[in-house]
């Protein structure tokens, strides 16, 4: 689709890239699919071709914040497979700690032999004992869920990184901020200096005197 509107070198445009998500996903386009040369004219004829599935598309978009986000996502999946619309989604968009946890379910329903379908019934399973109180996928999830520093204690490496790495961007910081705070301190001793200093009439009206004598 793309070849036919652009050449190899150039950048695929907007209307492109989604003709070509549209044919990967869902066959070839409309017979009555209009081509123009107007990129907003293709983009109104894509949605028209989107709308016009006979299976609604649905997303999931899970936000960035962190590790917070990433365990509220977790919450928020589990509550979709217990409603039974987890599968209903064709599309998962997310960011920052959303991230963290749509990689993880994206990985687990790829390995998972049954597929979306396989780790719905286990998301919305409820915790059969103490022991074993949830698949193995979400302990992993949770024993290292502390990304930054996955292995905690005075002889892990991953402890020292972080403490090495805060020093350094705090001292960076720092290194920043001194120089601005300096600047902004020389200032008023510069502007002190400036008008405190007095100039020498009396030497200045001698060299006068003197200039007039030599003249005459």
């Amino acid at each position: 689709m793309a070849e036919e509107t652009s050449s190899a070198s150039s950048p695929l445009l907007l209307h492109e890239v989604l003709e070509e998500e549209f044919t990967a996903l869902h066959g070839e386009l409309p017979p009555d699919y209009p081509r123009s040369a107007e990129a907003q004219t293709q983009l109104k004829a894509f949605c028209d071709a989107v709308h016009g599935l006979k299976e609604k598309r649905a997303a999931l978009c899970i936000s960035g914040g962190g590790i917070r986000s990433a365990t509220f996502g977790l919450g928020v999946l589990q509550g979709l497979a217990r409603c039974g619309l987890l599968g209903k989604f064709h599309y998962l968009s997310t960011v920052s700690g959303g991230g963290y946890i749509g990689s993880w379910s994206s990985a687990w329903i790829k390995n998972h032999p049954q597929g979306v379908d396989g780790v719905a019934e286990e998301l919305k399973r409820r915790p059969d004992s103490t022991l074993e109180p949830e698949p193995r996928p979400i302990r992993h999830l949770r024993e290292f869920s502390n990304y930054l520093t996955p292995r905690a204690g005075l002889t892990s490496v991953d402890f020292w990184t972080l403490i090495a790495t805060f020093i350094r961007n705090m001292f960076l910081n720092w290194l920043v901020l001194i120089s601005w705070m300096a600047a902004a301190m020389m200032i008023p001793r510069l502007y002190l200096a400036a008008i405190m200093i007095s100039p020498n009439w009396d030497l200045a009206t001698d060299q006068t005197k003197t200039i007039q004598l030599k003249e005459w």
